[in-house]
């Protein structure tokens, strides 16, 4: 937005009208906040392929963003994602990344939000993707945050995870050896 006039609410979580739990304030426009989000992660994505040799990046978060891209997309596609299971119409991640030599760079899903959220949902289809073993490495995911004009003091940034998949599977197993647990039958003791 604009700015605040007083009347939009800046925690974190809220829900009015046009805002989304943990993304952004009371009548946030999220088209515009993920546009912005969208604009940051591409300039910020081509800075870090320029500073290594160079490549091209691109907008694959809708099948008519694809389709504009085809031509350069489609060896790509076809040789290193579309054999693995992931669709060409909606492939589970927002932008990607083509290295200086044509190949496959980063496959990354972008969450932009209007404050630092804490949390942040995902697709059935996206985390398929992130899971996928062959390509896990090469999945990461950006989130763009802090991107409201009323938060003052508080600068936009983008933090980049690899192998997000990884890193909470990871967590989840420890969890599992930590919790393992044995439920006791208390009433079928036959000496108490």
């Amino acid at each position: 937005g604009e700015g605040s006039d007083g009347l939009d609410d800046v925690r974190e979580g809220n829900s009015g009208a046009g805002g989304a739990r943990g993304r952004a304030g009371f009548r946030t426009d999220l088209e515009a906040l993920d546009s912005l989000g969208m604009q940051i992660a591409l300039s910020f994505e081509r800075g870090r392929l320029s500073r290594n040799g160079g490549g091209r990046t691109f907008d694959v978060s809708s099948p008519a963003r694809i389709g504009a891209a085809w031509i350069e997309l489609r060896e790509v596609f076809e040789q290193e994602l579309l054999p693995r299971g992931i669709a060409k119409d909606w492939p589970g991640f927002d932008i990607l990344s083509i290295d200086g030599d044509g190949q496959l760079d980063r496959m990354i899903e972008l969450k932009s939000s209007g404050v630092a959220a804490r949390t942040q949902e995902c697709t059935w289809n996206e985390w398929k993707s992130a899971g996928q073993d062959v390509l896990r490495q090469r999945f990461y995911l950006y989130l763009v945050g802090n991107l409201r004009s009323d938060l003052r003091g508080q600068r936009p940034f983008v933090r980049t995870v690899q192998d997000p998949f990884g890193q909470l599977r990871a967590e989840v197993h420890l969890q599992t050896r930590v919790e393992r647990k044995v439920q006791l039958a208390v009433a079928r003791f036959r000496e108490a």
